[in-house]
């Protein structure tokens, strides 16, 4: 398996797993779009560790064994964080908008 495929299965398998945990996981799902975007927030940061988190598998754990742990320990994990944190995000706000207006007087037309 080349370098581009490998990379490809990651990303792919990664989405899936992202849409899996949104589909069997309802409970999980954030309830306001505020912390759906602080879910991202969050997803960008330890997605923003993982190369300090690659380089102490490197260190600590022999080659063979630390390439298999850091892709699916690290890497897979945090990809299919980032992915369903957004996966959440555009469903909170699909919902959001498909809601109709909320609230507010009724409007009379004039003249009656």
């Amino acid at each position: 398996m080349n370098e581009q495929v490998f990379t490809m299965c990651m990303y792919t398998g990664a989405t899936v797993l992202a849409i899996w945990v949104y589909v069997c996981l309802p409970r999980l799902r954030p309830a306001t779009v505020g912390r759906a975007v602080a879910h991202i927030a969050v997803s960008f940061a330890a997605f923003h560790l993982t190369p300090f988190l690659l380089n102490a598998c490197g260190r600590i754990l022999p080659a063979p064994i630390a390439a298999g742990v850091a892709v699916a320990i690290v890497v897979v994990p945090a990809l299919s964080y980032i992915y369903v944190s957004w996966v959440w995000l555009i469903a909170r706000i699909a919902q959001n908008l498909s809601r109709g207006p909320r609230g507010g007087h009724l409007a009379r037309a004039a003249g009656r």
